[in-house]
């Protein structure tokens, strides 16, 4: 049996996140943020993982993970988080990825983008689905 994805899958995309300069150099990367962080920060907080059939009889054991990233942002104005979030999509849409525990990483792409905006934040939260088989 494979076993979970998901930490790999977690794992690849926030090194790609924080390997990326420029997104670091606006913005912390966190798996689950600590309390009371500072903003503007990038967070990768939920994860679902489903049986990839596409590998159906290569006893490959096909994974997909789709995984949300939220940017946010205390500035008033939307140019800091559509930035920041336009940074995370250049990074990681249809990249290659490395991913640990013996996953063999096939593709990531961007499944949809949502705003939120609020008195005290804005958020920006896309999810990525990832493929992969062991």
């Amino acid at each position: 049996m494979a076993g979970s994805a998901t930490l790999a899958a977690r794992n690849a995309v926030y090194a790609a996140l924080n390997g990326n300069a420029s997104i670091t150099a606006m913005a912390q990367v966190y798996q689950i943020p600590p309390d009371n962080m500072s903003f503007p920060y990038v967070d990768i907080p939920s994860a679902t993982e489903v049986i990839d059939d596409t590998f159906a009889g290569t006893n490959s054991n096909g994974r997909e993970v789709t995984l949300s990233i939220n940017v946010w942002s205390e500035e008033k104005e939307d140019d800091e988080v559509n930035l920041i979030s336009n940074l995370v999509v250049e990074t990681l849409n249809w990249a290659s990825l490395s991913l640990g525990d013996g996953w063999n990483f096939t593709s990531i792409n961007l499944e949809n983008s949502v705003s939120r905006l609020s008195e005290n934040y804005r958020q920006i939260q896309t999810r990525f689905r990832i493929r992969c088989n062991k």
